[in-house]
């Protein structure tokens, strides 16, 4: 064995040296018994099993770069396989107990018939079998039991894990998960969550070489390095058994219970065994030699599945809290008066205000308690129908007595309330019918008027009214219960019982006295799990645990109570009200608490850029905080989720025609944020998509440049009920996802079908995204949170395509190795189905800006990652190819890392200049116009008349050949690195985003030769962001363009004829205010030039009808 600069004389215990070699001399196998007691050889010794006990840890193949992995990408996909629901595993849901010990039986016996080991792999099947029907604590011991027992269970589920993560072992590993998945879900499911204790200490042995020890040093030195295992990990409780297996000693310390103790219900309890699952991460704390242990020991610190998704301030569901609203108090008969009303409160609908709706046949005493007492504002409508109604006086007495603040609404400036409806109105504020002029009464009142503003997701509409699932007692008939005791039936006599909201509640007596009744059940698809607790006075109490099971009219209760170490069967049958169906027992989603916008957001258009900028300061100048984003659907949909109190939509014949106008304004209204639009043309009337967003809407018209302070008070006026509460402070903003592209499918019909997003974002508590697929555009909207009722985090969101249909997407969110996992189903009437999606997390570093990328040969690695440790040591963001920068394609992954750097070092060498993927980094640095920093590491002359040689003649260079030298040279190399830093930094802040100008359309150009015009007719083109993209035919000649434009309107652009020569295009881009351009310029070759024009085509008809005039600042479309 060579030495590799580690202390040799001692570096095998001695014990351990002979273990080995007896190890070596014994082939004889364990002698297979045919009675599943019978199956494990006598142990001698209480010595630690090798085979379990022995190895370094199996490390997932991934690094949670900070965060730790929540769910192994094995358990994901058992529970994509078993079609699992939201609470899908036996422990919360113990209907699924047979069946789930059915398949794992049936999977290993199919396991036992592929490794030839069928009648072996029958027993154990029987004997898990045989615990089926004796609750999942049964289920779990035997599980464990068998676990531990010396058959193949444990090899074979951890060779199906050691593949996890290995593309070309993908599709094996995921073959077995249907056969091995159910076993591994169970021994998983540990109903006694009995952990172990926090700062616990467990051992386990291993022999290894220098390198893998030289690999835990260096995880050692990175403080932020977490690692996960991958597969099972056998440890121990004692550290003297641990210590003689091996060379090396790993000590671990379990910060918080990840790990699960199973000696209680092991095959061999003296092994102390402690079992750390897939997916629990460590840190490696140190690994050094231990001269008085004569080992290696590394130790590492264990943490509970942690993920970003704990670290991040996630929305938690709270119970149902009743908000304010506003209640409208006129008589319904009063056929003047009623219409008047109507229209108000629609205004009052329309702009996502909290309005009071009855329930059908509501009687006045509902309507007071969920009426009044909730009411921020009572607005009455005073008419002689009113007067007399006996229902209104008990309402407005009502109202007065509580103090409800109450504004009398003039619907006619004659009448005059007398008697009761007089004495009410006497003190009250008074107002017209004009909605503006009601908002301003309430805010002169002190009425909050921003809290009275629906939430996202919110509707109005009345709340659902919760009944009984079941209500009564013995003596009616409708309730026979019983439990059983030593073969023996006890009746229970209940004198009450009630199942309503999921809740159980109830008294009666028994055999043992009187008792209570409390607890809990849930129901999905007809079947229900129910947990109740009966107590008695002065004795212990007793909890039943069972099963639902509905037949019409018919609710059969069937279970296990359990007191102590006693326990047996119990029996309850129920006659219900009415026959149960699935929607009874649907629930209204629970509030969640999250951050709502506190900006105005201006939604513009490409030729609008101007206008919105211009509204934006004259709101921020006038105190009303306001953002004017990017011309871009990303950003836009973003800003609405992050920052949008309310949305200013600049209405015109070119806003109407824009897709980015189009699916940004179709995600706001999906997402229940108020609109208030403003026309920015006249004439203009509104259709379309467009038409039906902001059918009814109050619009302030802002087309007269010379009225503009007047229309922006105006428009301040209407956005003054939503943002009277907000302040203009930057709030911290929780991203968990933004990304441009996903992966996922969605089943239907058994097919697979890809999803395919443009953008997808969870941001504070909302998911957002937009994007195309075969039926049309689309636009997501919905939530995440957290659930007391689960671990797990939930999730519902809707995908609207626009202009058509919607379809309901709900589900849990695990997180591995920084990627999310997205496991649910989605709807549309009768049809459902599953659907998968994986997002990688959010995670804002300085290295996301940019990095240091080192550019060398493999037969330099060594002193390059001397340099690269060094670098870390400053922290400097490096790109280093063995710190797991390169991943996946080759190519893409060196495109990444020099399109993110600020400087490249190039390690130069004799080697460097003969490899080809070298020549390609450099190459590539060099066209992008890259800073590099050569480093010298060989005499230059010996590459001199290489393409190397040649490329780092002019640069400045830094000379490492020396390693005397390396301490001032590396300071050379710090002071390339910081001018480097500094000149991008300011290039970055230089950067000015360029303006969408066009997003595509109809267009039309001619170019001029020899006083002849030619044709170009485009199949597409377009101005985006600053960059110029079409397509089309000229003389029948099919041609691409590509190019680029800035916002002082210098365009250039590259005509390429398919298969034929390029022309090159130089012009002026003047765009109007209605979305139209215009380029002019010259056109040239190597031996022609000429004159050339590219413009819009207005495809639009010009709309006449408008029935304003310039004069109009406000009115309804």
């Amino acid at each position: 064995m060579a030495n590799f600069g580690y202390p040799t004389p001692n570096y095998l215990p001695q014990n351990v040296a002979q273990h080995e070699q007896s190890s070596k001399k014994s082939t004889s196998r364990p002698a297979q018994a045919d009675d599943i007691e019978a199956v494990e050889h006598k142990k001698e010794d209480e010595n630690l099993r090798e085979k379990r006990f022995l190895g370094a840890p199996i490390i997932s193949k991934s690094s949670t770069s900070g965060h730790f992995g929540s769910t192994s990408p094995f358990f994901a996909e058992i529970k994509r396989c078993l079609n699992l629901k939201l609470d899908g595993v036996p422990s919360k849901n113990p209907t699924l107990i047979p069946m789930m010990v059915e398949k794992a039986a049936e999977g290993i016996i199919e396991e036992g018939k592929q490794i030839g080991k069928e009648r072996r792999a029958e027993k154990i099947a029987s004997a898990l079998r045989e615990k089926k029907d004796a609750g999942m604590e049964e289920v779990w011991k035997q599980c464990v039991y068998l676990y531990t027992s010396e058959n193949f269970l444990y090899e074979s589920l951890n060779s199906m894990m050691k593949s996890v993560g290995d593309k070309e072992q993908e599709k094996i590993w995921k073959n077995k998960v249907p056969i091995l998945g159910p076993f591994c879900l169970l021994l998983m499911d540990n109903p006694f969550k009995k952990e172990t204790n926090e700062k616990n200490i467990i051992y386990r042995g291993a022999n290894m070489v220098a390198e893998q020890i030289g690999q835990y040093e260096e995880m050692a030195k990175d403080k932020n390095s977490y690692k996960s295992f991958q597969v099972y990990t056998s440890c121990t409780r004692s550290r003297k058994k641990a210590k003689a297996l091996g060379n090396t000693l790993f000590i671990m310390e379990v910060l918080t219970g990840s790990v699960i103790d199973l000696s209680p219900y092991s095959k061999y309890p003296k092994e102390e065994e402690e079992l750390i699952p897939p997916g629990v991460c460590f840190h490696v704390k140190s690994a050094e030699f231990d001269r008085k242990e004569n080992r290696y020991t590394i130790n590492l610190e264990l943490q509970k599945k942690i993920s970003i998704l704990e670290k991040a301030a996630i929305p938690v569901a709270l119970s149902t809290v009743a908000k304010k609203h506003i209640f409208f108090a006129y008589a319904k008969d009063d056929e003047s008066g009623a219409p008047i009303v109507k229209k108000l409160k629609d205004h009052f609908i329309q702009r996502r205000f909290r309005v009071y709706h009855p329930r059908q046949n509501e009687d006045v005493n509902t309507k007071i308690a969920d009426g009044i007492e909730k009411a921020a504002a009572v607005l009455v409508f005073p008419s002689l129908a009113l007067e007399t109604s006996k229902p209104g006086l008990k309402l407005l007495n009502y109202a007065d007595q509580t103090k409800t603040p109450i504004i009398n609404i003039k619907i006619c400036e004659d009448f005059q309330p007398m008697a009761w409806l007089g004495a009410i109105l006497a003190p009250a504020k008074s107002c017209s019918t004009d909605f503006d002029e009601v908002i301003q009464t309430m805010i002169s009142m002190g009425i909050k008027t921003g809290d009275l503003v629906l939430e996202r997701g919110e509707k109005n509409e009345p709340q659902p009214i919760q009944e009984y699932l079941f209500q009564g007692e013995t003596n009616s008939g409708n309730l026979k219960a019983s439990y059983y005791q030593s073969d023996k039936e006890f009746p229970m006599k209940f004198k009450f019982l009630g199942l309503k909201d999921r809740k159980v509640f109830g008294q009666g007596d028994d055999k043992d006295g009187v008792f209570t009744l409390a607890g809990e059940y849930k129901i999905e698809n007809m079947l229900g799990v129910i947990e109740m607790k009966k107590e008695y006075v002065g004795k212990p109490p007793v909890t039943y645990k069972g099963n639902m099971l509905f037949q019409e009219l018919n609710c059969t209760i069937e279970g296990q109570w359990k007191m102590d170490d006693v326990s047996d069967k119990f029996v309850m049958h129920l006659t219900l009200p009415k026959s149960y169906t699935t929607h009874m027992e649907t629930m209204a989603p629970p509030k969640i608490s999250r951050k709502q916008g506190t900006k105005v957001m201006i939604s513009y258009c490409p030729c609008q850029v101007d206008l919105a900028q211009k509204i934006t300061k004259g709101l921020i100048a006038k105190g009303i905080p306001a953002v004017c984003p990017p011309m871009n659907v990303r950003e836009m949909i973003k800003t609405a989720v992050q920052k949008a109190r309310v949305v200013v939509p600049l209405m015109s014949k070119a806003y109407e025609a824009s897709n980015t106008a189009k699916h940004v304004l179709s995600y706001v209204d999906e997402a229940g944020i108020p609109i208030v639009p403003v026309k920015a043309q006249n004439p203009y009337s509104q259709s379309g998509w467009l038409g039906v967003i902001c059918a009814g809407a109050l619009w302030t018209q802002m087309t007269n440049a010379n009225e503009f302070e007047k229309t922006l008070d105006d428009l301040i006026k209407q956005l003054q009920p939503y943002m009277i509460d907000c302040d203009n402070q930057e709030e911290q903003n929780n991203v968990l996802v933004d990304e441009e592209f996903i992966e996922g499918y969605y089943m239907e019909s058994g097919e697979e079908i890809p999803f395919d997003f443009d953008m997808f974002s969870l941001i504070n508590g909302y998911i957002a995204g937009e994007g195309e697929d075969d039926v049309g555009s689309f636009v997501i909207n919905g939530e995440y949170y957290s659930s007391s009722d689960t671990e797990d985090l939930k999730f519902e969101f809707e995908k609207q395509y626009i202009e058509k249909y919607s379809i309901q997407y709900f589900g849990i969110i695990t997180e591995e190795d920084s990627v999310l996992f997205f496991d649910g189903r989605w709807s549309r009437g009768d049809l459902s189905d599953i659907f998968h999606l994986e997002a990688p997390t959010f995670e804002p570093t300085e290295s996301e800006k940019f990095h240091i990328m080192l550019s060398y040969n493999w037969s330099h690695q060594q002193k390059v990652k001397k340099i690269a440790n060094k670098l870390k040591e400053k922290k400097i963001p490096i790109w280093f190819d063995i710190d797991g920068d390169m991943k996946g394609n080759i190519n893409s992954a060196m495109a990444n890392g020099v399109e993110g750097a600020a400087m490249i070092i190039s390690f130069n060498t004799v080697a460097y200049s003969k490899s080809i993927n070298c020549q390609k980094e450099f190459t590539y640095a060099t066209q992008l116009k890259k800073t590099i920093l050569p480093v010298l590491l060989e005499n230059e002359k010996s590459f001199q008349d290489t393409w190397l040689g040649k490329a780092i003649e002019s640069l400045e260079k830094v000379n490492m050949e020396n390693e005397s030298e390396f301490d001032s040279s590396f300071d050379v190399i710090l002071q390339h690195i910081e001018k480097a830093c500094e000149e991008k930094v300011k290039e970055d802040d230089d950067e000015t985003e360029v303006i969408t100008r066009f997003e595509g359309g109809a267009v039309h150009g001619e170019y001029y030769e020899r006083d002849q015009s030619f044709d170009m007719t485009f199949d597409f083109f377009s101005l985006i962001e600053g960059s110029v993209a079409g397509q089309g035919s000229s003389n029948d000649i099919a041609f691409t363009i590509t190019g680029d434009y800035d916002n002082e309107g210098n365009v250039s652009f590259t005509k390429q004829y398919v298969g034929k020569h390029a022309v090159e295009y130089e012009g002026i881009l003047h765009c109007d205010e209605f979305g139209g351009f215009k380029i002019e310029g010259k056109w040239y070759t190597n031996n022609a030039t000429g004159d050339f024009y590219v413009e819009s085509i207005d495809d639009t008809n010009d709309d006449t009808n408008d029935d304003t005039n310039d004069d109009t600042t406000s009115n309804t479309s």
